[in-house]
């Protein structure tokens, strides 16, 4: 077992490779990793040093976050995909314009977000509402579920989306004509019948 600043380094060599090339979020091309060495340092600080399991902890908290995530978005998937609810396509982490939706159903413009816990809440709210402004102003709707209710109430959350996709009325698509549809035929057959 792992002590001291071997655990310490053993948990931010996981972290670098977690998270390579992953940027923080509002800060430019700053690596991800800074936060959690920032995390850690926090920690350490906090205990005067004596504790590496904590700082360990400081690096490894978003890789301990992403799983619980990735469990949540695993059992919602199992609902979502091949078209199981409501004949819906839904696809998943899929790009709309500059972001990543946990799950979006285009025919629907429908976008469903599962949330994680975060340290820094009121950043991530900010960032979801700016997210959430973006989605609505391209006509999207947009239903968030936090991990918790996704494990806990997976039936209350297919249903909710459910839901959601019943009221979200499915565009209508007027095709192009053939060579000016009936009326056209009906012209031209009617000419013939004149002469």
């Amino acid at each position: 077992m792992l002590t001291g600043l071997g655990l310490v380094s053993e948990a931010a060599d996981f972290a670098a490779r977690r998270h390579t090339g992953q940027q923080r979020k509002g800060r430019g091309n700053e690596p991800y990793v800074n936060h959690l060495a920032e995390v850690a340092n926090l920690l350490s600080i906090a205990t005067d040093g004596t504790d590496a399991e904590l700082a360990a902890a400081g690096w490894l908290h978003d890789t301990i976050e992403d799983t619980a995530t990735a469990r949540a978005e695993t059992s919602l998937w199992r609902h979502l995909k091949a078209h199981r609810l409501a004949a819906l396509g839904f696809r998943r982490q899929s790009p709309v314009g500059n972001y990543i939706a946990d799950f979006v159903a285009r025919s629907r413009k429908l976008v469903v977000e599962i949330d994680r816990e975060s340290h820094d809440f009121d950043e991530r709210i900010r960032h979801d509402a700016r997210r959430d402004r973006w989605f609505a102003s391209r006509g999207y709707r947009v239903l968030r579920f936090t991990n918790d209710e996704v494990m806990k109430n997976l039936e209350g959350v297919v249903l909710a989306i459910s839901q959601a996709a019943e009221q979200a009325a499915p565009p209508s698509l007027t095709l192009p004509r053939k060579r000016g549809g009936n009326r056209a035929r009906r012209a031209a057959s009617t000419a013939k019948g004149d002469q």
